[in-house]
Parts: C-alpha cells; sequence; structure tokens
C-alpha cells in the first residue's frame, strides 16, 4: 500500500453514536468524516478507573472531521480522556473535543487539528507528541504549538466568566515545550500565564503577538525557561511547517493551513 496517497474515508452519519472507537496498528490512512459537529457525535463514559478513552487512535495518517468527541464521565473521575492520539500524520479539523479533566491525550507523534474546540477543566490538554513533545533535551521538534486560537470560557459557562480564571499551562514533566503565538486571549487568562507542578523546573513556555484583554505579558510569572518572543523569527520553529514538517504531508489531506506566521 502507498500510506501517502491511499486513503479510505469512512462518513458518519447524523446522530449520537455512544461506543468506544479504536483503530488498530495496521489500520492506517482512514479517514472519519461527519457532517457537522454540532449533529454527528461519538459519546463515551470511560474514565482512567474503566477504561480511559472514548476514541483511541494508534496509527499513522488519520483524519477526523466535523465531529464531536465527548466523555461524560462524571467530573470526579479522575482522568476523563475523549481523544488519545498516538497517531503520527493525524489531522483534525472542525472537531469538537469535550471532557473535564485530561480531554486530549495527544500522546506521541506529528498531530495536527485546525478550527477545533477542546474544553475542559485541568490539564486538559496534555501528552509526549510532535505537537506535544518527549521529555528528552536533545530533539529538537517538539512541544505543543497554539496559534491563532481563541482561549476563552465554554459557552454555557459565559453568564459565570468572571468566577472562572485559567492558566496557560504548567510542567507536568521535564522538558515541557508550550507556545502560544498571534492568538486571543481572553480575561480568564491570569496574569502570571504559568505556574509550577510537580516540582518540575525544565521547561520552554513562550509566547508571541497576543490580543485581547489576556494578552498583557507585563505581569508573567518569572519561571526559568519563560519567555516572550519578539519576532516572527523566533516563533517560526514552532510553526506548522517547521515544529511538525506540516508542508510534508498536511496538504494531502485536504486540510487548509498556514505552515508560518500569519504577520509574515
Amino acid at each position: 500500500m502507498f500510506y501517502e496517497y491511499d486513503r479510505y474515508y469512512i462518513r458518519v452519519k447524523p446522530g449520537v453514536y455512544s461506543e468506544y472507537v479504536v483503530m488498530g496498528e495496521n489500520k492506517t490512512n482512514i479517514a472519519l468524516i461527519g457532517d457537522d459537529a454540532a449533529t454527528t457525535k461519538i459519546m463515551g463514559n470511560r474514565s482512567n478507573a474503566t477504561g480511559f478513552g472514548t476514541r483511541r487512535c494508534l496509527w499513522e495518517g488519520f483524519i477526523g472531521q466535523s465531529l464531536t468527541i465527548e466523555n461524560s464521565a462524571p467530573i470526579n473521575s479522575h482522568q476523563v480522556v475523549a481523544l488519545y492520539n498516538n497517531a503520527d500524520h493525524s489531522a483534525f479539523y472542525k472537531c469538537i473535543f469535550m471532557g473535564y479533566p485530561d480531554t486530549l491525550l495527544a500522546n506521541k507523534n506529528s498531530q495536527f487539528y485546525k478550527n477545533c474546540e477542546i474544553s475542559g477543566i485541568v490539564d486538559f490538554i496534555f501528552g509526549y507528541a510532535s505537537t506535544v513533545g518527549k521529555p528528552d533535551p536533545t530533539l529538537t521538534n517538539f512541544g505543543f504549538s497554539f496559534q491563532n486560537c481563541t482561549i476563552n470560557v465554554a459557552p454555557e459557562l459565559r453568564s459565570r466568566k468572571k468566577e472562572v480564571k485559567a492558566f496557560l499551562g504548567r510542567p507536568w514533566k521535564n522538558y515541557a515545550t508550550v507556545v502560544f503565538m498571534e492568538s486571543y486571549l481572553d480575561e480568564i487568562v491570569l496574569p502570571e500565564g504559568w505556574t509550577l507542578c510537580c516540582n518540575n523546573m525544565i521547561m520552554m513556555f513562550t509566547e508571541y503577538n497576543y490580543r485581547g484583554p489576556g494578552a498583557d505579558t507585563s505581569r508573567r510569572a518569572k519561571l526559568p525557561g519563560c519567555k516572550v518572543f519578539t519576532s516572527a523569527a523566533e516563533a517560526t520553529p514552532l510553526t506548522v511547517s517547521k515544529l511538525i514538517d506540516g508542508d510534508s504531508w498536511i496538504p494531502q489531506t485536504g486540510i487548509p493551513y498556514r505552515g508560518g506566521s500569519i504577520n509574515v
């Protein structure tokens, strides 16, 4: 099979599918396409204690489009993962991921998410992928990169927005690498921006070219490895083209993207 171009498309009709979807390691280049994320939902309620995730994606070339993937386990269920993704060169477009703690586990390899909504509480985007990284200081292409995103409360909390406060991230393990660039930050983002976790002190937390009421970086926490970029050149290594070598594989997905800075 010629993996780069052979792809299998599965249309998912509108409906609520209460089930657990697992892609095995030999199932490559599968695309799961819904009509609309508002009407096409895959739901489960497994937690860390009962089986972990609603959707588990394990192998190369997966595409998810116009789907809601939700874990409805109760808030006190510890980890409530909606998507557990190990798939290299996987991409999600116009999808919604919903859970409570630990909604999206981007566990390893290169992953791309475009026009997606991800909601949760407490470390709800985490993992070790190339959108995420591996805890190894010799690697250069690893980390979470949030570009042209909106950081805000979920719609159901907008009436209580003044009660909601959030950090941009914390180093769950050493060598955590995160950049937020060219994004809108609402007032829910605390002035400190970042916080510590588990006595981990080796990190690279960076920011570049914000807008919105939470965009003021003058009061950021003075943590080792925290930095505000002042030029697009500094941010370029963490863009789609560089961080996940997106120009070599995202065009084959048909998902629109911009490889570099939106201001260049």
